[in-house]
């Protein structure tokens, strides 16, 4: 969904012939939608972005070969303001 809209997004922004970034900055300066829906992709695809990192390195450090360069155990830090009264 994320790399879709983005696609749509840069579609958009060819047909109103903004190709610089300049060109694309003074758009979405006139136009709060435009600015919002630029925002809205930017957010997804780093959310995208960050999952698949995250998943990445889940099943890297799970790898027979790189598995001696990980410690795959969760640290619990029970004097961090969150969790007093959260554990």
């Amino acid at each position: 969904m994320a790399w879709s809209q983005m696609a749509a997004l840069l579609e958009d922004f060819v047909r109103m012939g903004l190709t610089t970034s300049s060109a694309i900055e003074r758009a979405y300066r006139k136009d709060a939608k435009l600015l919002w829906r630029l925002v809205a992709c930017f957010a997804k695809v780093n959310h995208y972005v960050r999952n698949v990192r995250g998943k990445l390195a889940h099943v890297v450090s799970w790898c027979e070969h790189f598995r001696p360069y990980f410690k795959r155990w969760r640290a619990r830090i029970l004097n961090h303001p969150f969790c007093i009264g959260n554990v």
